[in-house]
C-alpha cells in the first residue's frame, strides 16, 4: 500500500511541475492548464440560484456559474459569466445573442447595448483611410473625421454613403440610350456633393455628330464627386477626315485656292471641368473618338492629294474629299470636281483608310482608332494635319477609370 501512495505522490508532483493537469488523460495539451477527456461524462459547473449569484462578493473577472432559478424574464435560467470590465453578469444565450449592459438581449436583436451614461464609439477614419479598405462588406460603418459624419458602405452601388444631408450620395440610374447627355439636366433640382451614376448593361451614351462629346459635365454649377458604375458604352464620335486642296480659278465666283482642312478631332467620351471629379468603375466600354486622318497634298497643276480617313466612333467620322478643281459655271455658281480619291469613313472601332493621291499628289492618311490621333502630324500652320483623338475623360484633374472584368477604355484620362 505504501508503494501505491508513493507512486501517486510522484505522479501528482510531475503534473504540478508541468503546470498543467490531465483528467482522463496522461498527456494533457501543453497549452492547457487543465484538460479533461471522457466518452461518457461531462463537466458540472457550480449550480446556484439567482439570489446566490447576486450575493457573490467581488466576483472574479470570468467567473462562471449555472443559475438554476428564474425570477423574471430578465433573469432566465442558464449559464452566467461575470465581466469585470463592466461589473456585470451576462447570460450565455443559446441563440448566439450578445447583450452589453443587459443580461437578456431582446429576442429580435443579435446585439443589444444598454446604458444611461455611455454611447457607442465607431472607428474614426479619414476619407483616405476609409477608401483604402478593400472589398468592404455591405453595411460596414465608420465615423468619417473629414466629413464629421457616420458613413456606411452601400455594396449595391459600390459607394460610401453618409447619414448627414451635407454629404449624402444621390443615385442616378441610366437605363436607356442617350446622345449628348448633359448631367446637369438630370440633377439640377437635386444638388449634392456626391453622386453615383449606374449605367445599365446594353445602354449606349454617344454623341450625335462627328467629333461630338458623349457625356457632358461642364454645365454643372456646383462642385461634386461623381462615381460612375459603367456596364454599358460611353463613346465620343470620330473626327472627320482631312480635306485636300481645291484649286480655284482666277476669276468669277471661285477665285484663288481653297486651302486644305485638317482632320477633325475625335469627341470625348466624358467632358468635365475643375471641381467636378469623375471616378469610374468600368465593366463596359469607354472610348474617345478617333481623330481624322491627314489629307494628301496637291503637287503641281496635275497632282491631286487624297482625302484623310474618318476617325473611329459609334458615330464615326466621314472620310475627307480628295483634291480637285473649282470653276464658275454659266449660272454664276461654283462647280467642283474632285480628282484625288476621298478617304474612307471610320468604323465603330477603327479609323478609315486615307484616299490615294492622283497624278503625283500624295495620299491621305488613315483616321485614328478609338481614342487615338489620326495618322500624321496633328494640326498644321495652314491646316492639312491630322486630328487629335478624343479622351476617355477630358477636363479637371484627379479623374480615374478602373477596369473590372471585361471592361476597357480607350483614350487618355485627365
Amino acid at each position: 500500500m505504501k508503494h501505491i501512495y508513493f507512486l501517486l505522490f510522484i505522479s501528482l508532483s510531475v503534473l504540478v511541475q508541468a503546470q498543467n493537469v490531465g483528467i482522463g488523460t496522461m498527456a494533457p495539451d501543453t497549452s492547457a492548464i487543465i484538460e479533461m477527456k471522457s466518452t461518457n461524462k461531462g463537466i458540472l459547473i457550480p449550480r446556484i440560484t439567482e439570489a446566490a449569484r447576486l450575493q457573490i462578493i467581488d466576483p472574479a473577472h470570468g467567473l462562471l456559474v449555472f443559475q438554476t432559478s428564474s425570477s423574471n424574464a430578465n433573469s432566465l435560467q442558464g449559464f452566467y459569466y461575470f465581466d469585470g470590465s463592466y461589473d456585470s453578469w451576462y447570460r450565455i444565450g443559446a441563440s448566439n445573442q450578445i447583450g452589453i449592459g443587459t443580461e437578456n438581449p431582446h429576442p429580435k436583436a443579435i446585439l443589444e447595448m444598454k446604458s444611461t451614461s455611455q454611447g457607442v464609439l465607431f472607428p474614426t477614419l479619414t476619407t483616405a483611410q476609409r477608401n483604402a479598405i478593400t472589398n468592404p462588406p455591405n453595411g460596414l460603418h465608420i465615423f468619417n473625421s473629414n466629413e464629421r459624419c457616420l458613413n456606411y458602405y452601400d455594396a449595391t452601388n459600390q459607394v460610401w454613403n453618409c447619414y448627414c444631408a451635407e454629404c449624402k450620395t444621390v443615385v442616378i440610374n441610366i437605363t436607356t440610350n442617350q446622345q449628348n447627355l448633359d448631367f446637369y439636366d438630370l440633377v439640377q433640382n437635386n444638388p449634392s456633393p456626391k453622386y453615383v451614376v449606374n449605367i445599365s448593361p446594353g445602354v449606349t451614351i454617344s454623341a450625335s455628330t462627328a467629333g461630338g462629346d458623349a457625356f457632358i459635365f461642364t454645365t454643372m454649377t456646383f462642385p461634386a464627386a461623381i462615381t460612375i458604375v459603367n456596364n454599358g458604352t460611353i463613346a465620343g464620335a470620330g473626327g472627320v477626315g482631312g480635306k485636300a486642296v481645291i484649286n480655284g480659278n482666277t476669276a468669277g465666283t471661285c477665285p484663288g485656292t481653297i486651302f486644305p482642312s485638317s482632320g477633325g478631332s475625335g469627341g470625348d467620351a466624358i467632358l468635365t471641368k475643375t471641381g467636378v471629379t469623375i471616378s469610374i468603375k468600368n465593366y463596359g466600354i469607354i472610348a474617345g473618338g478617333g481623330g481624322g486622318g491627314k489629307p494628301g497634298s496637291n503637287v503641281g497643276e496635275t497632282g491631286y492629294g487624297g482625302g484623310g480617313g474618318g476617325g473611329a466612333g459609334i458615330i464615326n467620322g466621314l472620310g475627307g474629299h480628295g483634291g480637285g478643281n473649282a470653276w464658275a459655271n454659266q449660272f454664276g455658281s461654283c462647280n467642283t470636281s474632285y480628282v484625288g480619291i476621298g478617304g474612307l469613313n471610320g468604323t465603330a472601332t477603327s479609323g478609315g483608310d486615307g484616299g490615294a493621291g492622283v497624278g503625283g499628289g500624295t495620299d491621305g492618311t488613315a483616321g485614328g482608332a478609338r481614342g487615338s490621333d489620326g495618322v500624321g502630324i496633328v494640326g498644321g500652320i495652314f491646316g492639312g494635319g491630322a486630328g487629335a483623338g478624343g479622351k476617355a475623360i477630358r477636363g479637371g484633374s484627379g479623374n480615374s477609370i478602373t477596369n473590372f472584368g471585361s471592361g476597357q477604355y480607350f483614350g487618355l484620362v485627365d
